[in-house]
């Protein structure tokens, strides 16, 4: 159902029947926009206030519901703060995750939940983050987890992965993503569209990263208010085979006929992406952290004799390991950066009144 739902606000099934639902699911978004109003108003002239937690945070997210590349993002700062010597704990929602309470996915050392527990994004970037020994928590209560951070891991920082919209917890800097192709997805809030809150939300960022930067960087910056922009891309790095860490190359996948498997907030760009390096593509989608079946499993077996390969994403590598699923491989994908989003990020930083915000320069 939920699958099929998102077709219809994306615009994939049409006709009379999800025309219907649209209209049936606009007085939501109109009601959803509204509750979105009051409650950033309420916040804004301090009836409400975010908890404070006693280390610097930084907060990467959207205005848009999946795919933008946050978590890419999320990844990159880790990276580069760590390469200066400064020691980030990154928390996330564990959205998809089976846990209802606080966990600690890694604790920089080792993997400490399974992707069951912890969830797809969040299993997924502990892996990543093994490689820096930077830990990961997930859990809803953001400030609970930013505690758990401080008081185990004594961190320089945080990046609030994924939390815009959580104005419970207060930030020193927010960072939000937007897809220079498709900036305010459909153009409609949820449920009837994408849209996580009014575009007008962009007037509370402190920069704006347009990644893959298309025609609505004028567009993009006039909803802002005149907010920085800076330019990144999501660039494939390389093929590995699920489960290994062996680099495989690109030019593999020219002219195969590859079956694309992913559970990710933007399907179509995978496919693209995996289009663009010479093959012809199959999308198998599913909807947004699906865990998958033993069902989903026997289809995608009996599909792979159609194809040469089957291509994955590394959010959805640990969901097919845990079902003995290794007959295929991962895209690993990186970012590109503009040197503008470097300078610009450390000039943000040294503007900051928190001295070790301003360590990070």
């Amino acid at each position: 159902m939920k699958r099929v739902l998102y077709e219809i606000i994306t615009g994939v099934r049409v006709g009379f029947i999800p025309s219907m639902i649209l209209t049936l699911l606009t007085p939501f978004s109109l009601l959803y926009g509204l509750i979105c109003l009051i409650r950033r108003w309420i916040y804004e002239v301090g009836v409400l206030k975010g908890k404070r937690l006693p280390i610097p945070v930084v907060c990467i997210g959207s205005v848009v519901a999946g795919g933008t590349g946050k978590t890419s993002m999320t990844i990159y700062l880790a990276e580069l703060l760590a390469s200066r010597g400064i020691k980030p704990v990154i928390i996330c929602s564990g959205y998809g995750g089976r846990s209802k309470s606080t966990i600690i996915v890694s604790d920089g050392k080792r993997i400490t939940a399974d992707v069951e527990a912890a969830g797809d994004e969040a299993y997924m970037l502990a892996e990543r983050m093994l490689r820096q020994g930077i830990p990961v928590i997930a859990g809803r209560d953001r400030f609970k987890a930013g505690m758990i951070a401080f008081n185990r891991f004594k961190p320089d920082l945080l990046l609030l992965d994924d939390g815009f919209q959580h104005l419970k917890l207060s930030r020193d800097l927010d960072l939000v993503v937007v897809d220079g192709a498709e900036p305010f997805g459909t153009g409609r809030l949820l449920p009837a569209g994408t849209l996580r809150e009014p575009p007008s939300a962009l007037k509370r960022a402190d920069l704006i990263i347009l990644m893959n930067s298309g025609s609505s960087e004028r567009k993009v910056k006039r909803l802002s208010g005149g907010k920085l922009i800076c330019r990144s891309n999501r660039i494939p790095s390389h093929l590995r085979p699920i489960g290994e860490r062996n680099r495989v190359k690109l030019n593999k996948l020219q002219g195969k006929k590859v079956l694309a498997v992913c559970s990710i907030g933007n399907p179509s760009s995978f496919e693209r992406m995996l289009s663009n390096l010479g093959c012809r593509v199959h999308l198998l989608g599913f909807p947004d952290h699906h865990f998958y079946s033993r069902e989903d499993l026997k289809a995608i077996e009996e599909m792979k004799v159609e194809f040469d390969l089957i291509v994955t994403t590394a959010k959805d590598e640990p969901k097919l390991l845990r079902l003995g699923f290794r007959n295929g491989l991962v895209l690993e994908i990186d970012l590109e950066m503009d040197h503008q989003l470097i300078e610009s990020l450390i000039l943000t930083l040294r503007d900051s009144p928190d001295k070790t915000m301003q360590r990070c320069v």
